[in-house]
């Protein structure tokens, strides 16, 4: 959730079916791409909170959409927003 917290508070700002670019955030706290980044990505994928962004040759922001196969953009969904209302 502590990725899925910052995705919103530094990102996404509240709005649903934005692009988020979760690696971003997870050097912000401090995570490497490592195991701990890819664990909290595949549990935001699985729970529904983010969706793979559609691949294609376009650039967001200065981010590539995909790295060789992997997806580095991803939509943030509603269902993502409302986990972290519930929280609060």
């Amino acid at each position: 959730m502590k990725l899925l917290r910052a995705l919103n508070d530094n990102q996404a700002n509240g709005r649903a079916d934005v692009t988020v670019v979760p690696h971003v955030e997870a050097e912000r706290m401090g995570w490497t791409t490592g195991p701990e980044y890819i664990a909290a990505l595949n549990y935001l994928i699985g729970e529904g909170a983010l969706v793979a962004e559609p691949t294609g040759q376009r650039i967001v922001g200065d981010e590539p959409v995909t790295v060789g196969e992997v997806p580095v953009t991803f939509r943030i969904t509603a269902y993502a927003l409302g986990t972290l209302e519930e929280e609060n």
